[in-house]
């Protein structure tokens, strides 16, 4: 018999409480997963909802990953859930994720790798030729059915245009995608270990230096807006407010009463360690222990907040007022950290 759904709230609530983070994410973490848990009725009755099942295994097991394997990298995955994943989007990632790939053909930027080498003007004419058969030879209805335009007697005239505003929803997209990938490629250093790709898609030729088949630019060009779509999804920014909470939590010292104690370790995740290892030290197998578990010490205050201060390095927001990406105000790790050498004055010569 499975779980009921105040059982299922009630283990990933047990959880959350046990997490290392401070007292403002834990309460925020979990007044979203309450919300998930009630669906409203009328004013002041709420019904418990139903569950999906694969999110819910999927959070258990995330948490999980924390908590039972001490496996405390996750914690970067658990903090874009709260902060990012939460967050709503904008407008203009919902659209991009709509769209089919044909929509942004006519904008997206396409590079005939033929046209940057240096070729003579007999090929590229022939090139360009080849180009222009490819556009003429899309599909036509009348040519299809075998029917000439003059013989249709019907007089058909164009929908006139219900709206004012000439701009191109898709066109819109691409300016705000753009300006997000720029951002991602200038700092991709600081983002990712991994190689960026450019924004261009760019199409070779065949082994005549003739374009290759339309199908084939298809794909390359699906291929490039599918991974633009990916990088929306990996990559994205937090909100300045959130950020700048977790950098005084990043650099606040154990001890430190600013704030009311908003940014002290939660405690009650050092008492789930303690229960836990203790327990494991007596009852696990000691093969189990030696071989398949890696020591492993509870990580003090200190510990903890270098995750977080590598965290909060690679994160970036959106400067509303100047309509802009920033990286992180924090790019020094050591932000707030006691000099290991005292400051010497130099004399002046």
């Amino acid at each position: 018999m499975g779980l009921s759904i105040r059982q299922y709230y009630k283990q990933i609530c047990r959880r959350i409480h046990r997490l290392p983070l401070d007292c403002k994410t834990i309460e925020r973490f979990q007044l979203y997963c309450k919300s998930k848990f009630v669906t409203p009725l009328k004013k002041g009755q709420y019904q418990h909802s139903s569950i999906d099942k694969r999110s819910y295994d999927k959070g258990i097991k995330i948490l999980d990953d924390v908590l039972v394997s001490e496996n405390y990298e996750s914690l970067n995955v658990i903090l874009d859930f709260i902060y990012k994943e939460t967050s709503p989007q904008p407008s203009w990632i919902s659209g991009f994720m709509k769209y089919k790939y044909t929509a942004f053909k006519p904008y997206w930027p396409q590079v005939h790798l033929l046209n940057e080498l240096t070729t003579t003007p007999k090929q590229s004419k022939l090139y360009e030729e080849s180009l222009q058969r490819d556009k003429d030879a899309d599909l036509s209805l009348s040519d299809y059915f075998g029917i000439k335009p003059d013989s249709v007697d019907i007089g058909l005239r164009p929908l006139k245009s219900t709206t004012g505003d000439k701009t191109s929803p898709v066109s819109t997209i691409m300016s705000e995608f753009k300006k997000l990938h720029s951002f991602l490629y200038k700092n991709q250093e600081k983002l990712t270990h991994l190689k960026m790709q450019s924004l261009e898609v760019t199409y070779p030729t065949n082994r005549f230096a003739l374009p290759i088949h339309v199908t084939q630019r298809d794909n390359l060009l699906r291929s490039k807006i599918n991974y633009a779509k990916n990088l929306t999804t990996e990559f994205r920014p937090i909100c300045e407010d959130s950020l700048n909470h977790l950098i005084k939590f990043a650099v606040s010292k154990p001890g430190n009463t600013g704030g009311n104690g908003a940014y002290k370790i939660n405690g009650n995740f050092y008492k789930y360690m303690i229960r836990k290892h203790n327990y494991e030290n007596v009852n696990l197998n000691p093969l189990h222990r030696k071989h398949l578990r890696s020591k492993q010490l509870i990580p003090n205050d200190n510990n903890i907040r270098k995750y977080m201060r590598e965290y909060v390095r690679k994160q970036f927001y959106y400067d509303s007022n100047l309509k802009t990406y920033k990286m992180s105000w924090m790019q020094n790790f050591y932000e707030n950290e006691k000099r290991i050498i005292p400051d010497i004055e130099i004399p002046r010569p």
